[in-house]
């Protein structure tokens, strides 16, 4: 199914998944971060709190693929045919 992530949806700059059953809101802690891969990829990452108080950050490509990272190491990563909106 689609899924949605949708930046800055108020004034603290916080970030709502969206799919086809839920909903999940990520609070920034953080200032966006911007970097390059060694690949030449840039990217904007910033620090964020799941609804479960997990911390998480959000790595958003400039192709407009997107990680989400885990304090485990574990990832979630989206491919660029998301909807992505600012």
């Amino acid at each position: 199914g689609d899924i949605r992530a949708i930046f800055n949806i108020n004034r603290n700059g916080d970030v709502k998944i969206v799919t086809a059953s839920s909903e999940q809101l990520f609070k920034r802690i953080g200032e966006v971060e911007e970097g390059r891969l060694d690949n030449g990829d840039r990217y904007k990452i910033m620090k964020t709190i799941d609804e479960d108080g997990v911390n998480v950050k959000i790595q958003l490509f400039m192709s407009s693929d997107m990680k989400l990272i885990y304090p485990d190491g574990s990832l979630i990563q989206f491919s660029s045919s998301m909807s992505i909106k600012n």
